[in-house]
């Protein structure tokens, strides 16, 4: 009964929510499970993704991405997750274009352009999708600064509130407003929205001097 009424409720958010969409860009394998801990299928993060487009797709869409492959969900022991930054060759709706590393060695970067791209990311079993702070047509004038709190294991959880309460202070005394986001598994990212001014070493340097 119980997986009868899950079934029925995907054939209805697929007619609700994006009828063409997913008869262009249904996924291969709709039933594979991604998180076996919250039996959470590949069809499930694709409804998701459209449930939530309004909202992601701006901090998404025309920026480098780096993301994480789970072709076989997670807590796989056959098939590991793995990052990647490069396409090794062209995917549906994913663009790439040649971008300049630490180094001055051109490499292709990939981003998406709506929500098929970012359908198509799903189709790829991507499970972690880390956009860049700037967009592909002004690399190096960052629209975001992300001050990346990582904690080690033995880091309590409130002191990395406090950690983060303590950047927002900072922030604030200088009139700029940030937004806390959370990542990982106990990790917060402190994000600052700015005008696409300064380039990125600039920046750093009036936020590494005391």
């Amino acid at each position: 009964m119980r997986n009868k009424k899950i079934e029925n409720l995907k054939k209805n958010k697929i007619k609700i929510h994006s009828k063409h969409l997913f008869n262009t860009y249904y996924p291969s394998n709709p039933e594979k499970i991604l998180y076996p801990k919250l039996h959470i299928t590949k069809l499930d993060l694709a409804n998701y993704y459209i449930n939530v487009q309004e909202w992601i797709l701006p901090y998404l869409v025309n920026r480098f991405l780096t993301i994480v492959r789970c072709p076989d969900g997670v807590q796989n022991v056959k098939k590991e997750c793995f990052y990647q930054r490069h396409l090794n060759k062209d995917k549906t709706d994913i663009y790439s274009i040649n971008g300049q590393t630490k180094i001055n060695t051109a490499e292709n970067y990939f981003y998406i352009k709506d929500i098929s791209g970012l359908l198509s990311l799903v189709q790829l079993g991507v499970l972690e999708i880390h956009p860049w702070g700037c967009r592909i047509d002004k690399v190096e004038k960052p629209d975001l600064i992300i001050f990346d709190l990582d904690p080690g294991q033995d880091v309590e959880w409130k002191n990395i509130i406090e950690a983060a309460f303590f950047i927002k202070e900072k922030l604030t005394k200088l009139h700029l407003i940030s937004f806390v986001k959370t990542t990982g598994g106990k990790g917060l990212h402190i994000v600052l929205p700015i005008k696409r001014r300064y380039s990125c070493s600039n920046f750093c340097k009036i936020f590494g001097n005391p």
